[in-house]
Parts: structure tokens; sequence; C-alpha cells
């Protein structure tokens, strides 16, 4: 699947907004810092490498690790597509839980999180703003407003609020706006988080759809399985990240 990326959507998106958060930003006022979670093996990379994607859309960006990986990678293919990153960097419970404890990571100021200023930083690090459109906005409203602008991502990595009703609503919006013959990844789909486990397992049932695994991430295909040869079919398992192994899904989490 290759489809040179409509550029019209994403220009009205970006109009929308207001213009590029990038221009005039002093990003060299704040060091880079990609704490974050994605990993060479993860199969965002073997999608964008085999699917060559016009248009990825990533809901959950945290401070950028992913997308500016992602976006790195399809500048070293010289791939044309472009990457919106839909977060309202305001955190979910656990980052608001645990933020003293681990150094104000949430970067509080005010009682405001300023994990959007990082990210904007990180992403002008790393020399890829050409390539990412920040939406700060929920993944909820942000779906309706790309379906309005006829926003079709040909791949949709999940990687948002990890419980079960949050990821159930998610999946929904995303699989729609997804273009046919795309991809959808979402990140953690192990028994530490049984939300996005079980939300996952409900959405095979319930839409009829395969769903397939790759250390630790679920994957569901709207066309041709093109990474079923390095995918696990995933409905009785998910991915145990202290053995690296994939694992019997516990029977409280598969879903009816």
């Amino acid at each position: 699947m290759h489809r040179e990326p409509d550029t019209a959507p994403i220009d009205r998106l970006i109009e929308i907004l207001g213009g590029s958060p990038f221009a005039g930003f002093p990003f060299r006022d704040i060091p880079s810092d990609l704490q974050g979670w994605v990993t060479p093996q993860s199969i965002l990379f073997d999608a964008i490498s085999r699917a060559s994607p016009g248009l990825v859309a990533e809901i959950g960006t945290w401070r950028g690790s992913s997308a500016i990986a992602m976006a790195q990678h399809m500048t070293a293919l010289e791939l044309p597509g472009r990457i919106v990153c839909v977060d309202t960097w305001l955190s979910g419970v656990k980052h608001m839980l645990n933020n003293a404890e681990n150094g104000n990571w949430l970067r509080l100021r005010h009682s405001l999180p300023r994990v959007y200023d990082q990210f904007l930083a990180n992403v002008m690090h790393a020399g890829v703003a050409d390539r990412i459109v920040p939406v700060p906005q929920t993944s909820t409203i942000a779906a309706r407003l790309f379906k309005q602008l006829g926003l079709q991502p040909d791949l949709i990595y999940l990687d948002a609020n990890h419980d079960a009703l949050d990821v159930s609503i998610d999946l929904a919006l995303y699989w729609d706006l997804l273009a046919d013959g795309g991809i959808l990844i979402g990140d953690d789909y192990t028994f530490y988080w049984p939300g996005v486990v079980t939300a996952a397992q409900r959405f095979a049932r319930q839409y009829g759809r395969a769903i397939y695994s790759h250390r630790g991430q679920f994957v569901f295909f709207k066309g041709d399985a093109v990474l079923v040869d390095i995918c696990q079919p995933a409905a009785s398992i998910c991915w145990d990240p202290v053995h690296q192994r994939d694992v019997p899904i516990p029977a409280e989490l598969i879903a009816t």
C-alpha cells in the first residue's frame, strides 16, 4: 500500500490550529528530553517500511519519542508522509499520581502541565518539525475534526489512555477514519495493562476482525495483512514484558 499524501486536509488542519506551532518557538531554551517507550523492535517501523503510509496518526504522544522515531524512519526511506500527533499533553491519572516521585515529569506550573513545550522542543531538536503536526486536543474531538476534514490515515498508532472504555472508544473512532488497506497498531497489549487487552479483544469480536500482536503491540488490518509473517494471531495471547514472551490471556481479561 502506497498512497501519496493528500496535502489539502493537512494544510486546512494547520490553518484551523492557527498555523505551525513550531514557528518562532524558543526550542533552544529547552534541552531535548526524549523519555519514552518506543523500541527498535516496534512493529511500527516494519509497518512504515512495507506500507509506505502517506499519513500517520499517532493518538497519545507524550514527549514525542515514537513520533520522532517514525518521522526519522520515513526520512531515511525517503517517504513523503506526514504524522499528526493527537494529545492533550495534560497526562493521565497515573502520571498525575506519580508526578512528584518522578521529579515533576509533568513540569507543572500553576497546576498546568507543560509537557507540550517539551514535545515541541524535542521535535525541533530532532529536525523533523516539517513532518509532524501536533493536535492539542482529546482523541474524541480530534477524531471528529479529522472526519470533517476528510483526513484518512494509512497508519494509526493508538497509545492514549489505557482504560478499557477509552481504548474501546478510540478503536471505534479511529478504525472508522483508517483508510482502506490501512493498519491500526495499539501499544501496551500486555497483562500489565488489562484495559488495553480487554478493549482490543472486544473490538476484534464485535467487528469480526482478526487480531494479531507483536512484542506487546496489537495489530488490526483494514485490508491485506501485510505484516502477518512477523505477527502472532492474538485471540488468546498477550505479551509478558518481564519475560519477553507471549503468554495466554488471563481468563478475566477475555472479552465476551
